[in-house]
């Protein structure tokens, strides 16, 4: 399965918007049953190939609730990737 970046595909993204995701699967046949469970983790580490670095986040279903965790497209909505502390983002 590829994950493609349909919206917000700049290099950088800013926090203080919307981030939207959607997932499409080029190789599969249309009798394919597909099911989604996206996953949010925060890099707590310095070696990003360490699983032990991640730390999976589990406060933020109530930001996705335009389309929830199950569902091919993903919604985040503003705010939530803000870092704490952060009052702007330039």
């Amino acid at each position: 399965m590829v994950i493609e970046n349909v919206f917000n595909v700049l290099e950088k993204k800013n926090p203080f918007q919307r981030l939207i995701m959607e997932s499409r699967c080029v190789d599969c046949s249309f009798s394919d049953r597909l099911g989604y469970q996206w996953k949010l983790s925060l890099l707590e580490g310095a070696d990003k190939n360490d699983d032990s670095a991640w730390e999976d986040k589990t406060d933020w279903a109530d930001y996705t609730q335009a389309t929830g965790l199950e569902s091919v497209q993903l919604v985040i909505e503003a705010g939530y990737l803000i870092p704490e502390g952060c009052t702007d983002y330039s």
